[in-house]
């Protein structure tokens, strides 16, 4: 055994608490460690793929460096990501006529807007 393993067990018997009882506070810690990361993950999840659908690469940084247990992940969503009114939209240019050269049958000569995925 470990030396300093009799000094714990007195240390938590005159504190009142019963060595017995320690594996169970170990357990508890690890799954709420454990409801933790899931909770974290499930939030940056989300977060992650808003900043990167949104193209705000520093918010997508800001995600991948800082663990902040969900919290602001959670205030980007509320506050920060762009929704579907603001959004800004795309448009690509086909094909441009000219006198000279008209355009193909196939191909569309006005601008169209991105389609998004």
């Amino acid at each position: 055994m470990p030396p300093f393993s009799n000094t714990l067990t007195n240390a938590f018997t005159s504190a009142g608490i019963d060595p017995t009882f320690i594996p169970g506070i170990v357990v508890a810690v690890l799954a709420g460690l454990g409801v933790l990361l899931v909770w974290s993950l499930i939030w940056k999840g989300f977060a992650l793929w808003h900043a990167a659908r949104n193209n705000q690469s520093g918010w997508f940084v800001v995600f991948m460096i800082i663990n902040t247990a969900g919290l602001l992940e959670i205030l980007y969503l509320i506050f920060w990501k762009k929704n579907k009114n603001n959004q800004i939209h795309t448009t690509v240019t086909t094909h441009t006529t000219t006198a000279s050269t008209p355009a193909p049958d196939s191909i569309a000569t006005t601008s169209q807007p991105a389609e998004i995925v």
